[in-house]
């Protein structure tokens, strides 16, 4: 079972050094499309913001260190919240084709346009601080029972009934908006511990004003306008910090001064842009002319930029490595995905898919359904919490996705003592899976796209996968199919076998298309079951659609455990194909795709694992041989009758659905030829096909043999009479 396989690798990288890093709520953006401009911010002792020591981070080797916090509390949870630590942030806009400035579209967990996003997460703080305190006047009571129960001159067993539990409820109502040397009301019971409820109150509200977390986000609440700045105008920054040299005053001033920063980012935008799109906004002469600070401002708000900003905690440390804000922040994470039924953790939220997340409409599923008993549905012991959230990162990342469909490959690896780092690898060697279609232009490419996912170098260690097919259409993804354990090594000899049968179908094609490609499943699945669309021109091609992807499902599980025997559907909907493009291609189009989507055809026949030769069955089979015998004579006819292609050959299912309707056509197509064509090049396979049709078992008669042996013989190449 795949969950199974998630948890263990989730245990692995929870157990591992510096496990943070694999956990799927942290993002460490890479330079990849863009190069990301990376400052470093210095926190002083009591957490203020030192501005002017904000400086261009360049020490390559700590980017992998960088981390923004994504918090979410279940997967589908699309509410942006910055929490807490470092931010990363990104501005993208363009040009339309009257070079006006399009919208611009921002990343990152703070949105400068959409919200608030520091105070969206004010909730979630509050409700980290209450547990926090609630934590603390726990362990206070604990702590101090005895001395509670003397100084209230009573026994333990009173205590426990009668003032225990009305001390907890006062000191978190005390807790409220409490500040030093404020009084509260206390009632008469708790007088004589007057004192030891004041040190607990006072206690309490400065461990809780010491949390890196309230004081980190104290200061920026205090700092926000300026890091919204410093956001909108990234570009003036690096225009600023990269030639310091240059300018005369100090990063804080530069934020209060927002004409100098529209200049120092129209600047950027002047020194960093293609000529194309200056030449829309300014004309193609503005190299020539010079254009002035006023005209330049309108590049302003021209910007592609991202900005990391790295907070340099007091001793140096990183945010993550506050560790006592840390396990509150995780604890946070597991009370809002996970409820506690009796020591058991039930998931509440959609973080793991093929799981109820327990609220009504997902749990309508469940007979007599009752919250209380949610946990028989699937429970977790508090270790596999934790294995779980970090499992997420595996279980929710892409190994490849199917062509022309929403639906993508998640692999989960199994192996002899795969470690964290086996497992991290695993992963990040499946983020950026070529396009299908690179494999497909080379004709000489040995690799069927399918199982390019399984293997990759340096990965002896891992023996088998657990596979998963997931519908990513929705506002959340849903597994369709898993299937577990499926080895390693079965998975080598499956590829070798199909690339062994495409690569003697290409040595076929060939022959009549020296420049073609390989087969592929995919590329073949789709010229035979997807919709079928003509141009202008009469140029066919065939588009992905619910029929291609629903079989697609159905047989990539067949072909993944070698169980692939008989595929029913391909032949009729082969046919098909073939009479639309009759119908309704350009002059050649329908020889042309006749032989394509017949390799594509012998292929996926070829590589079902039945014992015998399928496409071999076909090819001799008696409703094959008088369909192929029909095909000789009709190609004559066409080439005398213009209109009979499209008529008749376009039409061809409609005219042979029983062997008297085979027979009929026979007939109307052999008057044809004796008005329009020489007979004696005919009588030949016109006394083969009589001889066939007399020997004939009504009963074995199928239309789509008989069909796809009429074209076979009827779009032969270099047909020659006889």
């Amino acid at each position: 079972m795949s969950l199974d396989t998630v948890l263990k690798i989730g245990r692995t990288f929870k157990n591992a050094e510096n496990n943070y890093q694999y956990l799927s709520y942290l993002y460490n953006p890479k330079d990849t499309y863009r190069n990301i401009f990376r400052v470093s911010l210095p926190l002083n002792v009591d957490f203020g913001f030192e501005w002017n020591n904000l400086s261009v981070l360049s020490d390559e080797k700590s980017f992998d260190k960088l981390y923004e916090l994504r918090f979410k509390t279940s997967g589908s949870d699309s509410t942006i919240k910055y929490l807490y630590g470092d931010i990363f942030y990104e501005q993208i806009t363009g040009l339309d084709k009257k070079g006006k400035l399009k919208s611009t579209e921002e990343r990152g967990r703070i949105r400068l346009q959409k919200g608030d996003t520091f105070k969206a997460a004010q909730k979630n703080v509050d409700e980290i601080i209450d547990e926090e305190r609630d934590n603390f006047i726990e362990d206070f009571m604990k702590e101090s029972e005895s001395q509670l129960i003397e100084q209230l001159e009573t026994t333990k067993d009173n205590y426990d009934k009668k003032l225990k539990l009305g001390l907890i409820a006062l000191l978190k109502k005390g807790m409220k908006n409490y500040e030093p040397e404020k009084e509260i009301k206390i009632s008469k019971k708790y007088e004589k511990i007057e004192c030891l409820i004041y040190d607990c109150l006072n206690a309490a509200k400065n461990h809780l004003n010491q949390m890196s977390l309230v004081r980190f986000r104290k200061s920026f609440s205090e700092n926000q306008s300026q890091i919204y700045t410093l956001l909108k105008y990234s570009n003036a920054f690096e225009e600023y910090l990269s030639n310091p040299h240059l300018y005369d005053f100090q990063p804080i001033e530069l934020l209060n001064n927002e004409s100098k920063l529209q200049e120092l980012a129209a600047n950027y935008a002047l020194n960093n842009s293609k000529d194309t799109d200056l030449e829309k906004i300014f004309g193609k002469d503005y190299k020539e002319r010079g254009i002035p600070l006023e005209e330049r401002l309108q590049l302003t708000n021209f910007t592609n930029h991202a900005i990391f900003i790295h907070f340099i905690y007091p001793n140096g440390k990183m945010w993550y490595e506050f560790e006592d804000t840390w396990d509150l922040i995780f604890e946070k994470l597991v009370n809002s995905t996970f409820s506690n039924q009796d020591g058991k953790y039930v998931l509440d939220k959609s973080i793991y898919r093929t799981l109820a997340s327990g609220d009504k409409k997902n749990d309508i599923q469940f007979p007599a359904f009752k919250s209380e008993t949610k946990y028989k549905s699937q429970y977790f012991d508090n270790a596999q919490v934790a294995d779980l959230l970090y499992g997420l990162n595996a279980y929710q990342s892409k190994a490849q996705q199917l062509r022309g469909t929403d639906i993508i490959l998640t692999l989960l690896p199994k192996g002899r003592n795969l470690s964290a780092e086996d497992y991290n690898n695993f992963i990040k060697r499946r983020v950026n899976t070529e396009k299908l279609d690179e494999f497909n232009q080379n004709a000489r490419d040995e690799g069927e796209p399918l199982f390019i996912s399984f293997f990759k170098e340096q990965e002896e260690q891992i023996t088998s996968f657990d596979l998963l097919l997931v519908n990513t259409s929705g506002n959340t993804n849903k597994d369709l199919i898993e299937i577990s354990g499926v080895k390693k090594s079965t998975l080598d000899f499956i590829k070798n076998r199909i690339n062994g049968i495409a690569n003697q179908i290409l040595e076929k094609k060939q022959n009549l298309f020296p420049n073609t490609f390989k087969p592929k499943i995919e590329y073949a699945f789709q010229n035979i079951l997807g919709s079928p669309q003509a141009d202008k021109k009469g140029k066919i091609s065939f588009k992905a659609n619910a029929r291609y992807e629903a079989h697609l499902l159905k047989v990539l599980p067949q072909i993944y455990c070698m169980n692939y025997f008989q595929d029913r559907i391909i032949l009729p909907f082969f046919i098909e194909k073939v009479e639309f493009v009759t119908r309704s291609g350009s002059e050649n189009e329908p020889f042309f795709k006749f032989q394509n989507l017949k390799y594509d055809f012998e292929f996926l026949l070829t590589i079902q694992n039945s014992p015998n030769n399928k496409f071999m069955e076909i090819v001799n089979s008696d409703s094959y041989k008088i369909g192929l015998l029909l095909g000789r004579l009709a190609k004559d006819v066409s080439l005398k009758i213009n209109s009979f292609e499209k008529n008749y050959v376009g039409n061809l299912t409609r005219r042979i659905g029983r062997l008297d309707d085979f027979i009929r056509l026979k007939n109307d197509i052999l008057q044809k030829l004796i008005n329009h064509v020489d007979t004696k090049f005919i009588y030949q396979t016109s006394y083969e096909l009589d001889q066939l049709i007399k020997s004939f078992d009504a009963s074995k008669y199928h239309k789509d043999l008989v069909a796809f042996g009429f074209f076979e013989s009827y779009f032969k190449p270099f047909q020659s009479k006889n």
